[in-house]
């Protein structure tokens, strides 16, 4: 029998590189969401649509000034029904 090499997954008990990075990835969301769970969280988060909704109208030339204001009031209230337990 051929010893299994670490993390290819192919050993007993051994785990693919695929499962540490999903446990990796899941401690990452947990903070996230702690992160956007509080008033700085919340400044940061309507800062960086801010950002994204300038973004787009600079490259649209402003064609689209509404439409990107849509979607951003609507990314704010989805994030703001995430952090007190809706949607």
């Amino acid at each position: 029998m051929v010893a299994a090499l670490p993390g290819t997954g192919t050993g007993d008990g051994d785990r693919t590189d695929d499962e540490e990075h999903d446990m990796e990835l899941g401690g990452l969301g947990d903070k996230a969401k702690k992160a956007l769970d509080s008033e700085k969280g919340e400044k940061l988060s309507d800062s960086a649509l801010e950002r994204g909704e300038e973004f787009a109208d600079d490259k649209t030339g402003g064609k689209y000034d509404k439409h990107t204001d849509t979607a951003g009031d609507k990314a704010d209230e989805f994030l703001g029904q995430r952090d007190s337990g809706g949607a």
